[in-house]
């Protein structure tokens, strides 16, 4: 484990909560997303995005996404676009949130490894 995994476990035991995350199966069949029917809890830290929209914009160079939430999560998650968090919020209906995973992002460490994700979730509207 490296240094950058070390410390960022560390967050999490202090600082992190548990989210289900249900993997894509297939990308499109027919007309909808499949998804693997097991789920996958892990520990993760979260920023809601959308609270910065008040704030005053700064232009950034390179590729900006536009989610909702971004999530980190531990290196040996390996998220995916597709997926899906759920993550449980007493004041929704059934108390749980669903977020499509928009993109994930590598974060790297000493010589190239990955030390925990970014990942860039966007909240997943009712059917």
């Amino acid at each position: 484990m490296t240094a950058i995994s070390l410390e960022f476990d560390s967050i999490l035991k202090k600082w992190g909560h548990n989210i289900y995350l249900q993997r894509i199966k297939d990308r499109f069949n027919g007309e909808k997303f499949v998804y693997e029917n097991t789920f996958e809890r892990h520990t993760v830290r979260h920023v809601q995005a959308s609270s910065l929209q008040n704030s005053r914009q700064e232009n950034v160079e390179g590729v900006v996404f536009d989610s909702n939430m971004i999530y980190y999560m531990r290196a040996d998650v390996n998220p995916m676009p597709g997926d899906r968090i759920y993550e449980n919020i007493e004041n929704y209906p059934n108390n749980t949130v669903t977020y499509i995973v928009e993109n994930a992002v590598p974060m790297r460490g000493e010589n190239g490894i990955i030390g925990f994700w970014s990942v860039g979730a966007t909240k997943e509207s009712p059917a």
